[in-house]
């Protein structure tokens, strides 16, 4: 009953918006995770989340205080357990994300990572039996075997390594459930304010394990490089937060495929990273793919909730 309350107090979708701020989260996180990826050779992964955190915080902190609300009005929340599941949820997302890049390419860890949306129909329903229209799945599969493609197994897509990236592509299905959930009765600045909180707080009890590595020699160049990972994580905060309030997760994710492109890209213009024939060819499916998904997208997918079909 408390949770098909919270269905009718859900925002409108604004599907073009949310298309637009996903795409934006896609380049954003690409361009995080190229960062990372030039710096993870000399910095624990704990110290890069903790930097990333810590300088989201500080970006946001001023926008909070321009608000005509006071501040504890502002943070004040009744919904802590969705807070504390977002916060860990995208905690674990990103660590796994952040240490397979010391192992794998730029584009095979984020097409790992961008298997979210394959599982967040199955988070979705395991945790409120939210069931996804079937016909979207075609949207899916075409995107998800242009980024395989794309990537072309036999370059060392499946390795141990990949594990890591895999699991942060369910971690993230789990935070992005939970931020969609979280729309539905929290502001988007306290849903930020409280996944960089927690974040920051879980990545320095790490980082207890690891003091002298992390803390003891932090040069200026790693600095800026942090600082540059914080703004990168801010933008990308936003972009997905903005992203999720105009359209649900289940949709909007599919466009976070789009990173995968990005960082193809990337990969090149960094590493000197061959972009072959087949790279093209599955970003053209990825885009089809992404581009089906919002054709079929019913208008209202409110009956869509196995517990309260009609």
């Amino acid at each position: 009953m408390e949770l098909q309350k919270e269905l009718h107090n859900r925002p409108p979708k604004q599907v073009a918006k949310g298309i637009f701020f996903f795409i934006l989260a896609a380049l954003c996180f690409a361009l995080m995770g190229a960062t990372v990826k030039e710096v993870g050779s000399s910095q624990t992964t704990e110290a890069i989340i903790v930097w990333r955190n810590a300088v989201s915080l500080l970006l946001l902190l001023p926008w909070l205080l321009a608000q005509k609300q006071p501040l504890k009005q502002q943070l004040s929340t009744h919904h802590v357990k969705i807070h504390l599941c977002r916060g860990i949820a995208n905690f674990c997302a990103v660590f796994f994300y952040f240490l397979s890049l010391n192992f794998l390419p730029l584009s095979n860890a984020t097409l790992l990572f961008n298997t979210a949306p394959i599982f967040i129909p199955l988070v979705a329903f395991l945790w409120h039996k939210v069931v996804m229209p079937k016909v979207l799945w075609w949207g899916i599969g075409i995107s998800f075997v242009g980024i395989v493609i794309a990537l072309d197994p036999r370059h060392g897509l499946f390795q141990p390594a990949s594990l890591l990236a895999l699991l942060s592509g369910i971690s993230g299905a789990v935070a992005l459930v939970s931020l969609r959930l979280g729309h539905y009765s929290e502001t988007s600045n306290r849903l930020m304010f409280y996944v960089f909180v927690i974040n920051l707080l879980l990545a320095f009890l790490f980082s207890l394990f690891s003091f002298q590595k992390t803390w003891g020699a932090l040069s200026l160049l790693d600095l800026a490089w942090m600082l540059l990972i914080g703004i990168w994580g801010f933008a990308y905060q936003i972009t997905s937060t903005l992203g999720t309030r105009y359209i649900p997760a289940r949709l909007g994710a599919i466009f976070l495929f789009l990173s995968v492109v990005f960082s193809f890209f990337l990969d090149h213009w960094m590493w000197q990273v061959t972009i072959p024939p087949s790279t093209y060819i599955g970003c053209a499916l990825i885009v089809l793919g992404a581009a089906l998904k919002v054709i079929l997208y019913p208008k209202d997918d409110f009956q869509f909730t196995s517990s309260n079909k009609t």
